[in-house]
């Protein structure tokens, strides 16, 4: 026999063991009463936060949600223990240092609790709004999903253990976890650092400069453009209050510096040495950005207003990813890659203006019709939903411009495809909010409008299909 067939046989022989005895644990009464009534209250309590968020109104009681339509209760075998522990088994025997082996039961452990938040909130998501279809979906769709989720993930796995290459931004996944380890806790330490500063008679100064330095702005804009013109037009003033407060982005500047590769001590330099100015930039320009179009859009569907920070993120993250492809392409002049930058957002600009037109004056309606009988959304906070299309064609043609290697007729082709892509986002939505009557979280729904262009970019970048 070859030494491959015997480390094959060796490991199928543990893999037997292992389940036999995880079949016995998973069966015991300390383990069902311990651990797994426990997890079911955990997948509960998750299933509620989420769903919450979507606009769902639920009830938990211990393991069971009550929903308008009735109540669910998470069983214990509902967890996905068993599915766990079948990959437990073919981790532990694997041929690999047992840091390797640790750190994928970790994260097996982390995505098969994603998974099985994802079936229980799309159950009960569907279920709430045709409660027929519970059996297809808890039975069939439901076992689909946390089965071929954890097969997936486990071959991904295997195959990373031989090969630990990931995205080419890194060479091992122990860097990886690292930088999502060290980003979670900087995000966390920024969220509770944030709430002492706005708190502390520091914070309060800062906030009080943004506001008189904005007065002063806009007193110094009335007499350069409007009094000297003869106009009785003024700028407003404005304050800045704690519903204006743009947490997600300098918590998400803090996150950054702090999982970024570099000695402990220079990021922590960097972060409270550029925090305050961070902050008080941030907010000064959004306060003036608001001034200057309050005479043009009103507070309720000002974009300057609503969607300040979700532009800022944009840009910021259009910026990374313009930075990332000038280090692994090599250092093209300054002029070549800012120009392709802003040929690109220039471009997705004029393309953005056609595409919101389009979605919002003909697909919208005929949509909305089709589903509720009226003619317009019953949800569009703050112009999230309407502008979605617009922000993801601007996004995705500025990033088909900045890929290097490209020519322009695979530019457009892409281009054009992303147009097509943002328009069934844009419908699938729709239909979604409309059919199950959901209200998302403002917050939530500005930021997966963001991500999901760069997400989708990552992936086909990853699997060649963008470069």
């Amino acid at each position: 026999m070859k030494l491959q067939n015997k480390k094959e046989a060796v490991w199928f022989i543990y893999f037997l063991v292992l389940m036999g005895l995880f079949y016995w644990l998973d069966h015991t009464p300390w383990f069902q009463t311990v651990i797994l009534e426990k997890l079911a209250r955990l997948n509960a309590g998750a299933a509620t936060i989420f769903l919450s968020l979507l606009g769902l109104g639920l009830k938990q009681t211990g393991t069971t949600l009550v929903l308008p339509s009735g109540s669910i209760e998470i069983a214990r075998s509902c967890t996905g223990s068993f599915v766990f522990m079948i990959f437990a088994a073919a981790m532990i025997p694997l041929p690999v240092p047992w840091k390797t082996r640790l750190l994928g039961l970790l994260a097996g452990f982390m995505v098969l609790l994603g998974i099985n938040l994802f079936r229980i909130s799309l159950i009960l998501l569907v279920t709430s709004r045709f409660p027929e279809s519970l059996w297809t979906f808890h039975v069939i769709l439901g076992q689909i999903i946390v089965i071929a989720g954890m097969l997936f993930f486990s071959l991904w796995w295997i195959k990373q253990a031989k090969n630990p290459i990931f995205f080419s931004i890194t060479r091992s996944n122990r860097i990886i976890f690292k930088t999502i380890f060290l980003f979670i806790i900087g995000y966390s330490c920024g969220y509770w650092f944030y709430g002492k500063f706005l708190e502390n008679p520091l914070g309060l100064w800062v906030k009080q400069m943004v506001d008189g330095h904005a007065s002063w702005l806009a007193g110094a804009m009335n007499k350069l453009f409007f009094f000297c013109a003869g106009t009785d037009y003024t700028l407003p003033s404005v304050k800045l209050i704690d519903g204006c407060l743009s947490s997600p982005m300098v918590v998400f500047f803090a996150a950054m510096v702090f999982a970024w590769p570099g000695a402990l001590k220079k990021k922590l330099l960097i972060i409270f040495l550029g925090f305050i100015p961070f902050f008080y930039a941030y907010h000064l320009l959004r306060a003036i950005l608001i001034v200057a179009t309050l005479g043009i859009q009103a507070k309720g569907n000002n974009i300057a207003y609503h969607l300040y920070g979700q532009i800022m993120l944009t840009l910021a993250l259009l910026v990374f990813a313009e930075f990332f492809w000038r280090r692994k392409q090599g250092p093209p002049s300054t002029p070549k890659m800012m120009g392709q930058l802003l040929m690109g957002m220039a471009t997705g600009f004029v393309l953005s203006l056609g595409t919101v037109f389009l979605a919002n004056k003909v697909l919208a309606p005929v949509l909305v019709e089709v589903i509720t009988g009226a003619r317009d959304m019953s949800y569009n906070p703050q112009q999230t939903i309407s502008l979605m299309p617009g922000l993801h064609v601007f996004i995705w043609t500025t990033l088909m411009w900045i890929t290097p290697g490209l020519e322009k007729l695979k530019k457009w082709m892409g281009v054009c495809l992303g147009i097509i892509g943002a328009f069934l986002i844009f419908a699938g939505f729709i239909a979604l909010v409309e059919i199950f009557r959901l209200t998302p979280h403002v917050g939530i729904v500005k930021l997966g409008v963001v991500l999901l262009p760069f997400l989708i970019y990552g992936v086909l970048k990853e699997t060649n299909s963008v470069i």
